[in-house]
Order: structure tokens, then C-alpha cells, then sequence
């Protein structure tokens, strides 16, 4: 095609490896040329140590894995992005669970376990054997991550504009080792698990500039996390400025967390669940009747993290294989608003047994709202 250039920058701070904590930089100048929407991505180098100071050779025995459906995005925990220099258009905590859920939505774990595409990002239940490294590379395998924020959420039909955007920022928070990996292997000797990056950098594709810019659509998510320590929970998020219309929320017990034997991103199933209802101001019901059997829950947090209308696919999150197992969630779809409180409760039935008491097991809970952004 012609007048495409393919583009890519280094991190701000380069350095030979990066880890844990590390916080990675990218600054994106646009000039004469529009950067094709949707066309951003990750390219880097991972290597695994089965042990907490970076020694070590992991191989099959260490049942060292990532998230199947996050991949290598569990390695990062916040990722934000900035406008022009001032403008925050997005901060995602938790990023590595958000990516999950998205996928869960769109994947069954033998499709992302099948695919070559899937394999670039990691994921997949056998990425631990990717982790062991490429030949003669060191240990390192090679990773292309199209990373799944606004960058890559972009809607209409025009591209990122140079007379609307001058400087995109993507600003990176790594995870910890011990939130990012763990260890599904029980004749295993691990307890703990450290990690190197090395060769990182954003890629993207340019096009010619149309005359005028178009508008385009930017789809935005921020976390609101909260914990369940009763049969009957309220959990309230306050939606921002911009016109939001769907809820996701996924749950893992607080004794699972931090934890190298426990994957830190699982959706965990919360078991006898009565009734689940959702609110707008207090006021206004979002379902037209409470969300009583698992199938309508199942169905209900499927729908959203997909348009209105559209058909149902294969995914994990309606599969009985992995709904009651790593990819349980509560959702819902609601009128398009703003500066609105959702409340959502949720009840456990009241003879439940202890292991479904959040009283008995707290739980917490990661709350994703949607939010447009226009530019």
C-alpha cells in the first residue's frame, strides 16, 4: 500500500533489562503523517528464573506459567496513557485481569491454546513451555503483544491525526514476579519466580494524513475495586464524565492472592449465588428482573464486553468447561450515562457452605466500568 511507513520507538530510559516495579516510557511524536488506528504493539525478549534473585534455568519440571487468557499482559499492572502531554485519557489498574476477562469474552481456551497469534502474546494452558525460551536465545522467548487499551480501541473511521494529537504517551508499571507468574505443578520446587525484559519497543503503522481529521472514538476502562465480607453485598461504583455503558466484574478470594502456588488474575467462581441485581442512582433497575440461575449470570457478563445485538459466539465465559472454574464474572450492559453510582448486589444464599461465606473467605472484587472517549 502506498505511503504506509512502519514506525517503532525505544523506551524513554532504555536500559539493558528491565523487571519488576520497573516503570517503561514510550513517547510517540506524531508529525506529518496519521498513525493507523489500531496498529500499535509491544515487541520484546522474556526470560523466567525459578528463583527469586534472577539464577537459575527453568525448565518443565518448575511448572512456571502466565494467566492463559492474559499472557504476557499479566506483566503489567498499570498501564496509562496521556495526550498532548497533559491530558490522562486512560489509567488501567490491574491490567492483566482486565485483558483476561476481554479475552475470556471472545476466546475458548482451546482456541487460544491452538493459536499462533495467541502464542506472540503467550497465552494459552501450555504457555509454560514457551516460557522455557527460544534455542540458543538464552532463555529468552520473543513476544509481540498488541496491547489492549485505548491505543488499540479506537473506533471510526478515521486515524490518530497529527493536527488533533501531537504526543501520545504509554506509560507502563511492571508487575511483581509474584502477582505475574505461578507455579501449577505440585511435585514442583519453586517458591518463587523472578523475571528479566530485555529489547523492548512500541511498534506502529503510519499512513498519509487526510486533509481534514475525522472523529474518532477511544474505548476507555477504569478500575474500582472493592471486597465481599457478607451473604449480601453492595458493591457501588461512580462512573466519570464520559458516557459509559457497561459493567464487568470478576472476583478471587483474598487468601489466593500473592500467593506463587495461586495464578493472581484467576476469575473465580463465587458458588449458590441467590439473586444478583444492579441499580442506576438507587432508583432505576437495569434488569428487568434480578439475576437468579448462573446461566442469565453467565449470559449477562458476556454481553458486557460485546456490542448490543450481537450474535453469541464461542467464548469461555458461556463454556460450563470454564465458567465454574477461571472464568467466572458479574456484568451488565446499561443505558449510555454519565456521573451516575451503579450499585450492584449481590446475594449468597443462607445456608451456604463456609468455602461460599465471603464471611468466612473474603473476597475481592475488580470492578471495570467502559467509558467513550471522542476525539
Amino acid at each position: 500500500m502506498a505511503g504506509v511507513v512502519f514506525n517503532s520507538t525505544l523506551p524513554i530510559s532504555v536500559r539493558d533489562t528491565y523487571t519488576e516495579f520497573n516503570q517503561i516510557d514510550f513517547l510517540v511524536q506524531l508529525k506529518s503523517n496519521s498513525i493507523q488506528k489500531n496498529s500499535f504493539r509491544i515487541n520484546g525478549k522474556l526470560k523466567v528464573f525459578p528463583t527469586g534473585d534472577y539464577t537459575g534455568v527453568a525448565d518443565l519440571n518448575s511448572g512456571i506459567f502466565l494467566n492463559a487468557f492474559s499472557g504476557v499482559s499479566s506483566l503489567i499492572n498499570v498501564a496509562s496513557v496521556s495526550v498532548n502531554s497533559t491530558n490522562t485519557i486512560e489509567n488501567i489498574a490491574s491490567f492483566g485481569r482486565l485483558v483476561g476477562m476481554k479475552k475470556q469474552a471472545k476466546y475458548t481456551l482451546p482456541q487460544l491454546t491452538a493459536s499462533s497469534y495467541a502464542s506472540l502474546e503467550l497465552c494459552g494452558n501450555r504457555n509454560n513451555q514457551l516460557l522455557l525460551g527460544e534455542v540458543d536465545q538464552g532463555g529468552y522467548i520473543s513476544f509481540s503483544l498488541k496491547i489492549d487499551n485505548c491505543l488499540n480501541n479506537t473506533m471510526g473511521n478515521g486515524d490518530l491525526h497529527p493536527a488533533v494529537i501531537q504526543e501520545l504517551r504509554l506509560m507502563l508499571t511492571m508487575e511483581s514476579a509474584l502477582n505475574a507468574f505461578h507455579v501449577n505443578r505440585p511435585t514442583s520446587a519453586v517458591t518463587a519466580v523472578s523475571y528479566l525484559l530485555k529489547d523492548l519497543q512500541l511498534n506502529w503503522t503510519e499512513v498519509p494524513a487526510a486533509p481534514k481529521p475525522e472523529p474518532i472514538g477511544m474505548l476507555t476502562y477504569f478500575l474500582t475495586q472493592q471486597t465481599l465480607v457478607s451473604k449480601v453485598s453492595n458493591l457501588s461504583i461512580t462512573t466519570g464524565n464520559l458516557p459509559a455503558d457497561s459493567l464487568s466484574i470478576s472476583f478471587i478470594k483474598q487468601k489466593n492472592k500473592s500467593n506463587v502456588k495461586r495464578d493472581n488474575n484467576l476469575c473465580e467462581y463465587l458458588g449458590e449465588i441467590e439473586r444478583v441485581e444492579f441499580e442506576i442512582n438507587s432508583s432505576q433497575s437495569v434488569n428487568m428482573y434480578p439475576l437468579t440461575s448462573y446461566g442469565d449470570i453467565a449470559l449477562n457478563y458476556y454481553r458486557s464486553f460485546s456490542e448490543p445485538n450481537m450474535p453469541l459466539e464461542k467464548n469461555s465465559i458461556t463454556s460450563l468447561a470454564t465458567f465454574g472454574t477461571a472464568c467466572f464474572g458479574v456484568g451488565v450492559q446499561y443505558p449510555e450515562s454519565t456521573a451516575n453510582l451503579l450499585t450492584m448486589s449481590i446475594t449468597i444464599k443462607d445456608d451456604a457452605r463456609p468455602e461460599n461465606d465471603p464471611a468466612t473467605d473474603a473476597v475481592d472484587a475488580y470492578c471495570y466500568v467502559n467509558s467513550m472517549l471522542q476525539l
